[in-house]
């Protein structure tokens, strides 16, 4: 039989509620009671299982429900049982706690809340529905709206007599009252080791010292962070465990796109995109303006009709108001012919281009900056007007293509005529000793045949490619 209980020890009138799996009679249980020595119960507690052990029969057990299955209806009805008679907070009781399993009680959460009816049971009710003026809370009058210590604060006199007064008292704003901790320190003393509070003006280097305050140290990381396209998610690698293929820097840098031959749709870097076997989910698709449904959709440009899609932008044009707000309106609005609004270009008073910004003019790449040097112009904007002006054509080169072209010029100078460095499986004559490539990067510690050619121009010493049927 599963049971809600009352125990009752006779001699002391201390009381205990509880619940019982598979009760078997008078006698057999005594409740469990689990407080910690720092509880205000724990010797309470100690006595009633001392009692229960010496002498069970002057305890008397009053069934208070019975159930034939045990589970959460079973802890919510002892539960009840409890808040009603405040066991934790009467010294009648010897509970230290309400039942361990009470947050799921479904008058604490989705919405409910709990309440005494007239007959003294505690029962549940949506909090919509809940009367101040009809129910009665549990903790009614029991709880502190606020901290009894709000905007209070301990000072003292010119006498060193103690008080509590409010934050804005006009005698501790003036200076009458202090904080009983104004002007002193806390120090160790030397003998002892214990901690004290004195007057800065007693403190004796001979006598007390002062602990010092231990400084927050950030412990480095045992490697960098990388997105791992394995685990789909980032984490700290270590230079041994870093491998290219599978480790990319930033999570930002990828994003899904179509593999052409398994057609499914995965995550992929930036820098290991390849168009020869991925596409983007979004390419040849842009947005228009369906006419029959009077909205904006995406369509694929296959799906393109002339007589129910136009595009966004047709018929409108960029214009600025009083205000200096800048926005997009049709081209046949009456403002812009009665001045109130007036044409511009998005991009108006704004800087296109950025000092760093590497620009190609006549086959010479340089940065912006070395443009507005070269052409005597005063800015950005006025760079651009000058190339308006004298019909200069220009283009922007990425950090990439700079790097890739200067690798090609470095190559040409080192290498003259020749498109290639010298490959591993080469061989080269240095000194009348004719060797593979490989071995003569061995042999100067270079890990590159371009590094090699860079070393060798560098000490002046000649080589000489040589084949195979020469050897």
């Amino acid at each position: 039989m599963n049971i809600v209980y009352l125990l009752t020890d006779t001699i002391t009138d201390k009381k205990y509620i509880g619940s019982k799996k598979d009760w078997k009679g008078t006698g057999t249980y005594f409740g469990t009671l689990r407080c910690k020595e720092k509880h205000p119960k724990y010797n309470i507690q100690q006595e009633w299982k001392k009692a229960s052990v010496e002498r069970p029969e002057t305890f008397v057990m009053k069934i208070l429900e019975t159930f034939d299955s045990y589970g959460q209806h079973v802890i919510d009805s002892e539960y009840k049982w409890q808040l009603k008679y405040d066991v934790v907070k009467s010294k009648e009781f010897v509970n230290g706690g309400f039942s361990s399993k009470r947050m799921s009680y479904p008058g604490l959460n989705k919405g409910m809340t709990i309440h005494i009816d007239s007959h003294g049971n505690v029962n549940t009710i949506k909090s919509s529905e809940f009367d101040p003026n009809i129910h009665i809370h549990p903790n009614k009058g029991k709880r502190r709206t606020l901290p009894a210590a709000e905007n209070k604060l301990v000072v003292k006199d010119d006498k060193g007599n103690t008080l509590k007064v409010d934050i804005k008292d006009p005698r501790y704003i003036s200076g009458e009252l202090k904080h009983i901790h104004q002007d002193t320190i806390i120090v160790y003393d030397k003998i002892t080791n214990e901690k004290i509070r004195i007057l800065k003006e007693n403190f004796n280097q001979t006598i007390h010292y002062i602990k010092e305050k231990r400084k927050y140290v950030k412990k480095k990381k045992k490697g960098s962070t990388f997105f791992n396209l394995e685990l789909d998610k980032h984490e700290v690698v270590s230079k041994d465990n870093y491998n290219p293929k599978i480790h990319l820097p930033k999570q930002k840098d990828t994003f899904n796109a179509l593999n052409k031959l398994t057609g499914e749709i995965e995550k992929v870097h930036k820098k290991t995109f390849n168009h020869k076997t991925h596409e983007t989910l979004y390419k040849n698709e842009f947005i228009v303006y369906n006419s029959i449904t009077k909205s904006n959709q995406k369509i694929h440009k296959d799906e393109y009709d002339e007589s129910i899609h136009t595009s966004i932008h047709k018929n409108k044009v960029m214009v600025k108001d009083s205000s200096g707000k800048v926005f997009k309106t049709n081209y046949t609005d009456p403002r812009i012919s009665s001045g109130e609004l007036t044409t511009t270009s998005p991009t108006e008073g704004k800087s296109l281009l950025h000092k760093r910004t590497q620009l190609k003019i006549n086959g010479e790449i340089q940065t912006v900056e070395y443009w507005i040097s070269h052409f005597n112009v005063k800015n950005n904007k006025g760079l651009l007007s000058y190339f308006n002006k004298n019909n200069i054509t220009f283009t922007r080169i990425s950090k990439d293509e700079v790097y890739k072209t200067k690798q090609k010029e470095k190559r040409k100078n080192l290498l003259g005529n020749k498109k290639r460095a010298p490959k591993s499986n080469t061989y080269l004559k240095i000194e009348n000793e004719i060797k593979l490539v490989s071995d003569w990067l061995v042999h100067f510690k270079l890990k590159t045949s371009i590094k090699l050619v860079e070393h060798l121009n560098y000490k002046n010493i000649n080589f000489q490619s040589v084949s195979k049927k020469c050897i």
